[in-house]
């Protein structure tokens, strides 16, 4: 087994953190992230854009969440995911489309 690159681990700790902001719902904290990323044109060290990789950590819990929605039965916290997406897609809108 390799070693996970530099890239690697950088693009999953900010992948995690993007989650991590999800769980909490944190969602001004993801957009200003997000929107601040964007702004100073920031990547990583092969390239990939952080606001990127934030949304993706957070899609990721959120789709999560929907998947196992129906193993576990209704609950509070489907719903809460559920507005996660709305949360995440209001970033999405306030995002410029292209770099």
């Amino acid at each position: 087994m390799c070693d996970p690159s530099a890239e690697d681990l950088a693009q999953q700790a900010v992948r995690d953190h993007g989650q991590f902001m999800a769980r909490q719902e944190r969602w001004t904290e993801q957009s200003n992230a997000m929107h601040a990323a964007d702004r100073d044109r920031e990547t990583t060290l092969g390239g990939m854009p952080p606001e990127d990789l934030l949304a993706f950590g957070a899609r990721s819990d959120i789709v999560f969440a929907l998947e196992h929605a129906p193993i576990d039965g209704p609950s509070s916290y489907a719903a809460l995911r559920l507005t996660g997406i709305t949360e995440l897609e209001r970033c999405a809108r306030t995002m410029p489309t292209a770099r």
